[in-house]
């Protein structure tokens, strides 16, 4: 069937039935919607007493700015296990199941707040490594060598091995073999692609699937809380983050560009190790 021109069609309508009319581009966003309704990709995410249903750690953990856990920029996982939990494609039944879900709260567990344990005093690592024997011992996992198991973790602390990850631990560090070893075929949910990361860091799982940041917290702005478009929201440039001395030629333009910045009208500079004064351009 070739329909004509939506002008030419509208040529024999009224005004009025014209108007009413969809446009191109609402048919195609209707279609993609009724794709995306019928899309199902059933998964299975893990439960019971090996798996951290958000209170091993997030209830005693903050960021390191003293914010809750869940307003720290490497939070990501919170937000994404809360959205999985209520899902309409989560079955009950492993068997039922394409992809797996493992429940980790790495970043909570990975924070300097909680000093290496959990709510209850239990060290991390012993915490996680049941984790990974309990999932070895599964069926679904024996059956790809979990490549079709997922975890989502925003912490850059996942890819390192101690005793660099944990150093202000005060219940000591424990190997994490068993754990890398466990998730080496697994899809990870991470802030950065799949290679960036470099000695002492490594990334142990087999492919990435890149997950967003976290706005960063900001009380004094508040400018997390406010869309970009909010007439609340009046700043003419902001930046909320790290600009310490890490050799690289990114964070050498944010020492020397943001002390520039930091008078302009309406502009919001909180910068992580940022020198006290501006240095000279050119």
């Amino acid at each position: 069937v070739v329909r004509p021109p939506r002008q030419l069609a509208c040529s024999w309508r009224s005004v009025q039935s014209c108007a009413q009319m969809p446009t191109d581009e609402e048919e195609d966003a209707d279609r993609i919607d009724a794709l995306r309704s019928a899309l199902e990709l059933p998964f299975y995410l893990y439960e019971g007493p090996s798996f951290d249903d958000g209170l091993w750690f997030e209830a005693c953990s903050r960021g390191l700015r003293g914010e809750r856990i869940e307003e720290d920029q490497y939070s990501g996982e919170h937000y994404w296990l809360a959205q999985l939990r209520r899902h309409r494609w989560r079955v009950a039944q492993p068997s039922a199941a394409l992809l797996f879900v493992v429940p980790l709260y790495l970043n909570a567990a990975l924070q300097p707040s909680v000093k290496g344990a959990s709510c209850n005093g239990t060290h991390f690592q012993v915490l996680l490594d049941a984790t990974a024997a309990a999932v070895a011992a599964t069926e679904q996992y024996a059956r790809h060598d979990g490549a079709d198991h997922v975890i989502v973790s925003n912490s850059w602390k996942l890819t390192q091995t101690p005793p660099e990850q944990a150093p202000w631990s005060k219940v000591g560090q424990l190997p994490n073999e068993l754990f890398r070893r466990t998730f080496r075929n697994a899809i990870v949910g991470h802030m950065e692609s799949h290679g960036v990361a470099k000695p002492p860091s490594s990334a142990f799982w087999r492919c990435s699937v890149v997950s967003p940041y976290v706005a960063n917290y900001d009380e004094a702005a508040a400018a997390h809380r406010r869309p970009p478009a909010s007439k609340e929201r009046d700043v003419s440039f902001y930046f909320q983050g790290g600009a310490n001395n890490r050799g690289t030629r990114g964070y050498a333009f944010r020492q020397a560009a943001l002390p520039q910045l930091q008078d302009l009208p309406a502009a919001h500079i909180s910068a992580f190790s940022l020198p006290g004064k501006p240095a000279a351009c050119g």
